[in-house]
């Protein structure tokens, strides 16, 4: 059984998510659209969601690539979409302004080579962080029919004006993504752990996370680890509160070092300090994910 749950959540289900997935399949085989984006909270699930879509046009012969936006990428023009140009970064890209429109019309051309004329599917995580050039050359590609682009976006981060523009163009949809239900979180559970979970049990971690499927993960992971999770005759319980895991707080610690110095205030306030402590206890907890939330 536990060789089963470890398995499945390697993969985490995905779940409450059809009629996002019912957009991406309905704008990926229309021709008026150039792309998606998936615009939410931290731990919502955008990334997952994201990956699935590009699974789902894989499965039907769409080639796919993904790149990532990060404060280290976004110090090199065309880093993170190094694997899209012909020649990789190359001269072209060391100043990454130098010749663009040539460079651009020369990547669209080596793609459309590459991949036989077929509209490859690119995921764009963490969007808002990908540097000035490498979001022009996107634009260029999604407006040119050569990409279809998915790109994620976390509340509170500017929206870079590439998506902005395909939007207002009306080539560009939108799903904003939100918690998971008490239903959804329940049939969550049941998928990963591969059996029902006991009601109180599944009531306190509907307490703690609210839905928040990357915290459900995280807790379901430490609870299997330190044994609080059990099962016995096909249901699981919990044998102990749920408990701060090193990896959460890792999480929450990296989420903070990317907000402004306003937002890293908390940081050092009394809560996160008892989020460190060795027993969790879910009011300060349930504040602090809050203000990692943010507010709406």
């Amino acid at each position: 059984m536990l060789a089963g749950v470890a398995m499945a959540l390697l993969r985490w289900p995905i779940v409450g998510r059809r009629s996002e997935l019912e957009v991406f399949e309905r704008t990926l085989t229309s021709d008026g659209y150039a792309g998606l984006v998936i615009h939410g909270r931290p731990g919502v699930g955008k990334t997952r969601l994201a990956d699935e879509c590009r699974n789902q046009a894989a499965a039907s012969g769409h080639p796919t690539e993904r790149v990532v936006g990060s404060r280290t990428t976004a110090l090199l023009p065309l880093g993170a979409v190094a694997a899209l140009l012909a020649d990789g970064l190359g001269r072209s890209g060391l100043d990454g302004q130098d010749h663009a429109p040539a460079l651009f019309e020369q990547t669209r051309r080596a793609l459309h080579q590459r991949h036989c004329g077929r509209r490859l599917v690119i995921v764009a995580d963490d969007v808002s962080l990908l540097d000035d050039v490498s979001l022009a050359l996107l634009g260029y590609l999604a407006v040119q029919g050569t990409i279809f682009l998915i790109a994620t976006v976390r509340t509170g981060e500017p929206v870079p004006d590439l998506l902005t523009d395909l939007w207002r163009d009306g080539r560009l949809e939108r799903v904003d993504l939100h918690d998971l239900s008490r239903a959804h979180l329940d049939t969550l559970l049941h998928l990963a752990l591969g059996g029902p979970i006991e009601a109180g049990a599944g009531q306190e971690f509907w307490e703690v996370t609210r839905g928040n499927p990357l915290y459900v993960h995280e807790l379901v992971l430490g609870a299997l680890e330190l044994g609080a999770l059990v099962e016995r005759s096909g249901v699981w319980h919990l044998e102990d509160r749920l408990t701060a895991t090193s990896r959460l707080l890792d999480l929450v610690e990296q989420r903070i070092g990317g907000l402004s110095a306003e937002a890293r205030w908390w940081s050092c306030s009394p809560c996160v300090s008892r989020w460190k402590s060795a027993t969790w206890r879910r009011p300060p907890l349930r504040e602090c994910w809050s203000r990692w939330n943010g507010p709406g």
